[in-house]
């Protein structure tokens, strides 16, 4: 049986693979070995959507069907929202209202943009750009 310590530094082994793929564009590489690590509910669960994110994101770039980057916005939209239930923060909360805001559902991402702002401190980087939203939403 593996300790959590092995496991965990199996984790991480795969993650810094899957980053290095990303950096040379092996975008499909990357997402290959990022996904099983989802079945395994791995400790750095939120390190590993956060990859993925990533790779898609990267993958957006490459699409030319509205269709393909749809259904990429959607499968980040999910994984934001599960990496915002394990560690809420407030900039996944303006990630989602971005995500929300790019698939066309104005009054969700308001939600989320509203929320970023009201929890946001004062002096984080993306408070005026949520506000900008809300104003452009209401």
């Amino acid at each position: 049986m593996q300790s959590e310590n092995s496991v965990s530094s199996y984790i991480n082994d795969d993650i810094n693979l899957a980053h290095t793929l990303l950096a040379k564009d092996d975008l499909n590489g990357a997402i290959d070995i990022l996904r099983p690590l989802l079945k395994k509910n791995p400790k750095k669960r939120f390190e590993v959507l956060q990859a993925l994110i990533r790779a898609n994101d990267m993958r957006l770039g490459k699409q030319n069907e509205p269709e393909s980057k749809e259904a990429i916005h959607r499968e980040n939209l999910g994984w934001l929202r599960e990496q915002q239930r394990i560690r809420p923060r407030p900039f996944t909360l303006y990630r989602i209202g971005k995500r929300y805001l790019t698939l066309g559902k104005e009054e969700q991402a308001l939600v989320y943009f509203r929320q970023a702002y009201a929890k946001a401190p004062h002096d984080s980087h993306y408070r005026g750009a949520a506000k900008t939203f809300i104003r452009r939403l209401e």
